[in-house]
C-alpha cells in the first residue's frame, strides 16, 4: 500500500528470512542486478545489518545504524 507516495512493506509475523554477511561492494552488485525495491544484508567488516535502496534519481543510497 501506498502512504505519503512512499511504498511500504508489511513483513508478517511468521515471515522469516536469513541475512548473508557481505561487503558493501557486492551487495551493491547484487542489488543492481535485481529488480528489488531495496537490498538487506549484513555488512562483513561491522557485522551491521544494512539496507541498499535507490534514489529518485537513480543512485543508490545506503541506510547503516549510527
Amino acid at each position: 500500500f501506498e502512504t505519503s507516495g512512499m511504498s511500504v512493506l508489511k513483513i508478517e509475523e511468521d515471515d522469516n528470512f536469513m541475512l548473508t554477511s557481505m561487503t558493501e561492494e557486492i551487495a551493491t552488485d547484487r542489488y543492481n542486478s535485481s529488480t528489488d525495491p531495496f537490498f538487506i544484508y549484513r555488512d562483513s567488516t561491522s557485522g551491521d545489518v544494512t539496507v541498499l535502496y535507490r534514489k529518485d534519481d537513480g543512485e543508490v543510497a545506503v541506510l547503516k545504524p549510527e
